[in-house]
């Protein structure tokens, strides 16, 4: 029988599964929209920031530390870096060098929840990393074309932001529940990004598909993302966040039509696999390999 502890690591786990799977969904939203990433990524934080709000005013009595709050500005910032470079990365040159350049965060991440959590790496995650990131090369690589350049950057430089995310979270869930951790850090995020947005009129139809993607990309995916890393390690969990460019890649296949050949199906089965040889391992080992740190 599996312990109550097994039960909500592998709860964790598929929370964070699933919110990768959602985030691959933002090309359908995002492509017909074209709107800049600065605006998409402002309206996004805005409507988490004001989802939020019944929330905010319930924990308002609750006693919260100065260095919790601290975190929480740090995750504002850290979150604008993110969604800001990313959307905007994917509107310059290639998608699959801006994707495949994002998903560097899951490699950092193991790194600096050790920096910030002093969370132990176990032996396993490594090897999921290197299977992820092998897997994005055969589904990325091949339709990677001239003049990625400018998204390869954005979208490394997005990745470190994004993968600080990660162990910033999960010690915000020590003091904040997850509904707070994105609501009040977006306030901070929507600020800076619509501070850094060019000036540019919207319609109605771009502006409600960039608000009905928000509501499914980032409020549900992001809800069901700060509770996995309240409840599975961070370093562990990150690797799971490979499922969103398999998502994506799917999208793009069904309803973009583009090509997804024998590589990318190779891919897909190691980023799957990187998943599950993450997932899988049992918790006694990450304790005893924690133990001799």
């Amino acid at each position: 029988m599996t312990r109550p502890r097994d039960d909500a690591r592998l709860r964790g786990f598929a929370y964070v599964a699933i919110a990768a799977v959602c985030w691959g969904l933002w090309p359908l939203f995002l492509r017909p929209a074209g709107v800049p990433g600065a605006v998409s990524g402002g309206i996004a934080a805005l409507i988490l920031a004001v989802a939020g709000l019944p929330v905010q005013w319930r924990g308002r009595g609750r006693r919260r530390s100065l260095a919790g709050w601290v975190w929480m500005g740090v995750a504002g910032l850290l979150d604008a870096g993110n969604m800001g470079l990313y959307f905007s990365a994917l509107g310059h040159g290639s998608i699959a060098a801006a994707v495949l350049s994002h998903y560097l965060a899951p490699v950092l991440a193991p790194a600096l929840a050790w920096l910030v959590l002093r969370e132990w790496i176990s032996a396993r995650t490594p090897l999921a990393a290197a299977l992820g990131l092998g897997g994005l090369a055969l589904v990325l690589l091949p339709t990677a074309g001239k003049g990625s350049a400018t998204a390869a950057l954005l979208g490394a430089a997005s990745a470190v932001f994004y993968g600080a995310l990660f162990p910033v979270g999960k010690r915000l869930t020590r003091e904040f529940s997850a509904w707070e951790v994105q609501s009040w850090h977006s306030w901070l995020t929507a600020a800076v990004l619509f501070s850094l947005a060019p000036p540019t009129g919207l319609a109605l139809r771009p502006l409600a598909l960039v608000a009905l993607g928000s509501v499914l990309c980032a409020l549900f995916a992001g809800l069901l993302f700060y509770r996995g890393l309240a409840l599975a390690p961070a370093g562990q969990a990150s690797v799971l966040t490979y499922l969103e460019p398999l998502s994506a890649t799917a999208v793009g296949a069904l309803a973009f039509h583009e090509p997804l050949g024998p590589l990318a199906l190779a891919g897909a089965a190691l980023i799957v696999g990187g998943g599950l040889v993450v997932a899988l391992e049992p918790q006694a080992a990450v304790g005893a390999a924690a133990g001799t740190a």
